[in-house]
């Protein structure tokens, strides 16, 4: 049985975040929910217990990149596997990404099994790749 995960689900719109909140929980995990980067950063500073971050990038308030540079920065959360989902597609601009920290990226519109299959790798979780 997989261990009770939380994982924070760093975006604005909505189709994209219950989507999100499908995937995780399909994958027996607890969806976390914050409307961008700056709820999300107060939740992180609030719950140790936070396993993976999934967020977008182009948000209001506080974007991806600017949560993903304070996540690194700081010494308790820059370990925190990230998983950035962004319509991005400049081969340029993804690897900037990767290089800022992040652990992976997803495309939108996302790839279900794929998504799913990130999740897994970045947590541990054992499971069919087929899904």
């Amino acid at each position: 049985m997989t261990p009770h995960k939380l994982v924070l689900i760093a975006e604005d719109d909505p189709v994209a975040h219950h989507i999100m909140v499908q995937i995780v929980e399909s994958l027996n995990l607890t969806a976390v929910s914050a409307s961008n980067g700056k709820v999300a950063w107060h939740i992180l500073q609030d719950n140790f217990d936070i396993a993976l971050l999934i967020s977008d990038v182009v948000m209001d308030e506080m974007s991806g990149i600017e949560l993903l540079t304070k996540l690194r920065k700081d010494t308790r959360l820059k370990h925190l596997p990230v998983l950035i989902c962004s319509g991005i597609v400049a081969k340029s601009e993804i690897s900037e990404l990767l290089n800022n920290g992040p652990t992976d990226y997803a495309s939108k519109p996302v790839n279900m099994s794929q998504v799913k299959n990130q999740i897994r790798q970045l947590l541990g979780i054992p499971g069919d790749q087929a899904s």
